[in-house]
């Protein structure tokens, strides 16, 4: 199969599944969970009530910027939130077929059967869809893809550029949901310990400030938006404080509280299925 061929397979399979089993699909056209929240609080940001003053929620104000977004398209129905998350769910899939290509070269009917599996999958493990998972997944799956790029390139020094990307990639996703930015701490461990070992020291220091300056890109959006509205307190408490309080709540442990949250990881199922491939590339 050739790629192109690929690729239009991919279009047609990721859009026939996101009309058969996404809940945003006007043949489905329903809401529920978690999404029919950020619906409401993307109407609510249209109608210019103020994210974490006027409503209220835990998640990241990307989640609900998406979504406000969609109700932009349109207000009164969910075919504004299916336009959205099929483009997202079309990213996630081209950017795996990319990281497939990277890990089986000569295989296109390996990348072609993986990236179709996928496709089906998404809309099945989201629940329904217009979740942070899937959203955050373009993000986390570039970084996977330049990751795995690197480790295929043979190059000692990494390039700060790239680092950067990965930067903002971890900033975004931290605004979506706080623990979807865990990826990026097998990606910073596996880019320090090889440039340590490899005594590229100042590289090492080039990489460091740049993935802290993409950080800053990533959240920077959110700080504007917060310091605009006058809710920066608001908006830090309903991301961060809001979610360790209610973590608090438990009679557990300590180290056990800690361990749940690195455990939620989980939830990005693909992500750490491909974190996983990328490991197992390197040795």
């Amino acid at each position: 199969m050739t790629r192109s061929k690929s690729a239009l397979l991919i279009i047609v399979f990721t859009a026939a599944a996101m009309l058969c089993l996404a809940d945003s699909s006007p043949l489905i056209n329903i809401s529920r969970s978690d999404s029919s929240v950020f619906i409401t609080a993307g109407r609510a940001m249209l109608s210019e009530k103020v994210m974490y003053r006027d409503i209220f929620d835990h998640k990241g104000l990307y989640i609900f910027l998406v979504n406000c977004i969609a109700a932009m398209i349109d207000a009164k129905s969910l075919i504004g939130v299916w336009l959205l998350e099929t483009l997202f769910m079309l990213a996630n899939a081209f950017i795996v077929m990319k990281i497939y290509q990277q890990v089986f070269a000569e295989s296109d009917n390996v990348i072609s059967s993986q990236v179709l599996v996928l496709c089906v999958l998404f809309p099945l493990v989201f629940e329904g869809g217009n979740l942070t998972e899937e959203y955050t997944l373009p993000f986390q799956f570039l970084s996977i893809y330049l990751l795995v790029k690197y480790i295929n390139s043979g190059e000692v020094k990494h390039s700060p550029l790239i680092m950067l990307i990965h930067g903002i990639n971890a900033g975004i996703a931290l605004n979506f949901r706080p623990n979807h930015v865990l990826m990026w701490v097998p990606i910073a461990l596996i880019m320090s310990c090889s440039l340590i070992y490899n005594k590229e020291y100042a590289n090492l220091i080039k990489n460091f400030l740049a993935g802290l300056a993409g950080l800053a890109l990533g959240v920077m959006p959110v700080v504007i938006y917060a310091i605009v509205n006058g809710v920066l307190y608001d908006v830090i408490f309903g991301t961060f404080i809001c979610n360790f309080m209610y973590i608090n709540t438990s009679e557990t442990s300590f180290i056990y509280r800690v361990f749940n949250i690195v455990f939620h990881m989980r939830d990005d199922y693909y992500s750490c299925f491909i974190i996983v491939v990328s490991c197992c590339d390197i040795s």
